[in-house]
């Protein structure tokens, strides 16, 4: 008789899926860094998006080998706090594909970004800020009307031209949003900013001010639904990308078998609990 799966043999599982994601985009990465080499006709804007793939799907990996060392340790908080990077960069990679000019703008601005940032920061050679001025004037000598916003657009505008419009929902303010958004990006964020809400998570007992102590378990997310978010993004990735690029679909389709154990062994484990399925691959 099979034995039913249990927590620790599905994130086994879980954990080496995310190894095998990470190494795909890495594969969709090289990829696509190869075409654009191999095609220096092709449009400006068509460079401009190909730079961000590169560039986004780098980033997914760097900080998916990280968010995979945490699972280890059962860092469930630094997990989710940098899966809400991932889901940016993947959502950013999305969008600029089919916005291509925002994708070539935010490029071209560049020299108006940097100057802006760093000219902001403490120096501690005078000649660093001169420096950063002399390369700014070179930019804007052929920026035309560019300035350090050309192109710019909130995570949330990006995510919502991205989603089915049967998912959009409105909040009592006519905020749009998407339970996706929310989940990935918006729950993360508290964490990160540090909000009072997540105290709740956090402490035991807000209403006991005698005791500060902490939660052993997490309430809103696991190691495992934690790791199944972070398939999830690198999954979403890798299928938009192939499908952008007309990539080889076998390196996606070698893995739908673990895809598929992990989102049934995943349900079972968790029960009516709160999960993060990984969705299937094309």
């Amino acid at each position: 008789m099979e034995q039913s799966p249990t927590y620790d043999s599905v994130l086994a599982d879980a954990l080496d899926l995310m190894r095998g994601w990470i190494n795909v985009v890495r594969a969709v990465v090289q990829d696509v860094a190869s075409i654009a080499e191999k095609t220096p006709s092709a449009s400006s804007k068509d460079k401009a998006v190909s730079r961000w793939q590169v560039f986004l799907g780098s980033l997914l990996v760097d900080v998916a080998e990280g968010v995979s060392n945490l699972a280890e340790v059962g860092n469930v908080r630094s997990m989710v706090m940098l899966e809400r990077s991932m889901y940016e960069y993947q959502q950013k990679a999305q969008y600029f594909s089919s916005h291509k000019n925002e994708a070539f703008e935010q490029i071209a601005s560049i020299g108006a970004r940097k100057y802006l940032a760093l000219t902001k920061m403490a120096h501690p050679n005078p000649r660093v800020g001169v420096a950063l001025a002399a390369e700014y004037l070179n930019w804007k000598r052929t920026a035309g009307e560019r300035d350090e916003w050309s192109g710019q657009k909130r995570q949330l505008t990006m995510h919502l031209a991205n989603a089915d419009p049967s998912k959009i929902k409105q909040d009592k303010n006519g905020t749009k949003y998407t339970e996706e958004f929310q989940t990935a990006y918006g729950i993360p964020s508290l964490y990160v900013h540090g909000e009072p809400i997540m105290m709740a998570e956090v402490f035991k007992d807000l209403t006991d001010d005698t005791t500060l102590q902490m939660r052993e378990q997490f309430r809103f997310f696991d190691t495992l639904t934690a790791t199944n978010a972070a398939c999830t993004i690198m999954s979403n990735f890798c299928v938009q990308t192939t499908k952008a690029y007309n990539l080889g679909i076998e390196r996606i389709y070698a893995l739908r078998p673990q895809v598929a154990r992990v989102i049934n062994s995943s349900a079972a484990v968790h029960g009516t609990g709160l999960t993060v399925t990984i969705p299937q691959t094309p």
